[in-house]
C-alpha cells in the first residue's frame, strides 16, 4: 500500500513537472492530476484506518504530559539525591 502511495504521489507530480518543464500537454497533467488524487484518496483511507495504532491526539497529549511528569520527578529525586550525598560528603570531611 505504501509503495503504491510513493509512486503516486512521485509519479503525479512528475507528470505534472513533465508537462511545466516540457510542454507535455494536458493528457500529462490529467494523469498527474488522477495520480495525485489517487495519492490522497489512500492517504485518507490509511489516516481513517490507523494502520499503526498511532493514538489520537488527544491521547498522545495526555501520554506527553504522563512523561513530562514523571521526568520533572525524576530529576527532582536526583537533585535531592546529589544534595544529600554533596552535605553527607561534606560532614565527613
Amino acid at each position: 500500500m505504501f509503495t503504491v502511495a510513493a509512486v503516486c504521489e512521485i509519479g503525479g507530480a512528475w507528470l505534472v513537472w513533465q508537462d511545466i518543464r516540457e510542454h507535455k500537454g494536458w493528457v500529462w497533467i490529467g494523469a498527474g492530476v488522477i495520480a495525485l488524487g489517487l495519492y490522497g484518496a489512500g492517504h485518507r483511507d490509511l489516516t481513517a484506518r490507523d494502520v499503526f495504532g498511532a493514538p489520537e491526539a488527544a491521547e498522545a497529549g495526555r501520554r506527553l504530559k504522563q512523561c513530562a511528569a514523571a521526568c520533572e520527578d525524576y530529576a527532582e529525586r536526583v537533585f535531592h539525591a546529589l544534595v544529600a550525598h554533596h552535605l553527607a560528603v561534606g560532614k565527613q570531611q
